[in-house]
């Protein structure tokens, strides 16, 4: 560094250097992540957070189904996946609560757990956070959240237990903080209906590049502990 440079960044510190409400102000916005504008439709709780969750998925094509409880999920997942035509393989999120339900509705199928493999025809995992601004799941990676469930089966289930539904993104960030004592994860995904494209002659492609299906049950009750 010249001496010239060196003096002047040394006049600098001196200016500011001592300046306790400075400092305090830089300490607070690095720990308190201060935030931006949030609109209207992000100000939401309770149902009206759940019916704008609902229509913000549907207008992107996932689909959202109501449940009042944990001992509806795997029932629920066995209609979904008639009514679809689905026979192959379902692949399970290594979660407590998920993996710790009766199997019995889902005799009909192959069930595994963890990493999903090509030949899976569906991914049951379970959503960190819904973000009702935006009609979003947000999905991070763990050792039992393998990011894959999220784009490797042509059918994507996602359990959204209704206590982590919130109104704004900010909210969700704050909340995946708070979980992990602001350790990031490796990944973090925010998922608004199934994967489509029309790169080619401008015709709409569902599952072009990820699920060609979304369905997400929103679960009452409070066997996910709120985060």
């Amino acid at each position: 560094m010249s001496d010239a440079r060196a003096e002047i960044l040394g006049r600098i510190h001196a200016a500011v250097g001592g300046d306790d409400t400075r400092a305090a102000t830089v300490r607070a916005r690095l720990s308190e992540h201060g935030r931006n504008l949030v609109p209207r439709r992000g100000q939401v709780t309770g149902a009206e957070a759940r019916d704008a969750f609902t229509t913000r998925m549907g207008a992107n094509a996932g689909t959202v189904q109501h449940l009042s409880g944990v001992a509806q999920i795997l029932p629920a997942i066995a209609d979904y996946l008639r009514a679809q035509s689905v026979t192959g393989p379902l692949r399970l999120q290594p979660d407590r609560v998920l993996c710790g339900l009766d199997r019995a509705p889902l005799a009909p199928w192959e069930v595994r757990e963890g990493v999903p493999a090509p030949e899976d025809a569906t991914g049951v995992s379970v959503a960190f956070a819904g973000i009702a601004e935006t009609g979003s799941l947000l999905m991070h990676s763990g050792d039992d959240a393998p990011t894959l469930m999220n784009f490797l089966p042509e059918n994507h289930i996602a359990i959204l237990p209704s206590c982590r539904l919130v109104g704004a993104l900010e909210e969700g960030w704050d909340r995946l903080r708070r979980a992990r004592n602001n350790q990031m994860p490796r990944a973090v995904n925010l998922i608004s209906g199934p994967s489509r494209s029309a790169d080619i002659a401008m015709t709409m492609i569902m599952g072009a590049h990820g699920p060609k299906r979304l369905h997400v049950l929103m679960v009452e009750g409070d066997d996910w502990q709120e985060i």
